[in-house]
């Protein structure tokens, strides 16, 4: 809490952070007494935010624009859930849930514009399937690039896919993507969900971290063959 005191009424608030949502408080201070307090709250606008850049969503109302005021992105059918998606026993606090069906067949979130280049960065977050119905084709899932603006003309640039093979949808998977083979400029992070094959998608996704890809990458799969009783052939891929 800032205090400013002015003789006239208005004041200039300096120091302020951008895409921060903010309140202030205005009274009247008099010798022989104080006003009762007015209020407002604002948010400033968007600027570049710093990665690495984390979201768990637990600032947000469990609605479908909560987003809107924000400098995030959102079409209809992504919006964010309380924590009873997937499963309340799972995960608790918020995440964003995608419902892509018939009518919102791309639902899609748009992060904030990051301070580093994309070719630059890689993304992990928790996602889980809604229910024990929305696994193999009915989760498809693609994380690329948003390039143009999402309510005018724009491209997806698709760097990957996922899809869930889960036998337990209790399960929070990892997701991992990896921006190093982008080759376009500017843009932002999106996530969508498809609809396709007449199958509705309802996936969750929370605990999302955009950071720059460290120069040891990832190894994000690792598998073991020819083994027999003195030796074993392993073989692993770098994310």
């Amino acid at each position: 809490f800032s205090a400013i005191v002015e003789t006239t009424a208005e004041a200039t608030i300096t120091g302020l952070v951008n895409s921060t949502k903010y309140f202030a408080y205005v009274r009247s201070v008099q010798d022989n007494g104080n006003g009762a307090w007015g209020n407002t709250n604002f948010r400033t606008e968007c600027g570049l935010s710093a990665a690495p850049f984390t979201e768990d969503w637990e600032g947000y109302a469990a609605s479908a624009g909560s987003l809107a005021e924000t400098c995030y992105e959102q079409t209809n059918g992504a919006q964010v859930a309380g924590s009873s998606s997937p499963n309340a026993t799972v995960k608790t606090g918020q995440v964003i849930k995608f419902n892509a069906t018939s009518t919102n067949k791309e639902p899609m979130v748009v992060f904030p514009v990051l301070d580093k280049p994309i070719k630059t960065l890689q993304l992990t977050m928790n996602a889980s399937p809604y229910t024990s119905s929305y696994v193999g084709d009915a989760s498809y899932t693609e994380i690329g690039v948003l390039e143009g603006d999402l309510a005018g003309e724009h491209t997806f640039v698709k760097i990957a896919e996922y899809r869930f093979n889960l036998s337990d949808v209790k399960a929070w998977d990892e997701c991992f993507v990896n921006f190093g083979t982008y080759t376009g400029e500017g843009g932002r992070i999106a996530i969508r969900s498809i609809y396709q094959n007449s199958k509705t998608t309802h996936i969750c996704f929370d605990n999302v971290v955009i950071e720059q890809i460290p120069l040891c990458g990832r190894i994000t799969s690792i598998d073991v063959t020819e083994i027999d009783s003195i030796s074993a052939k392993i073989a692993w891929e770098k994310g």
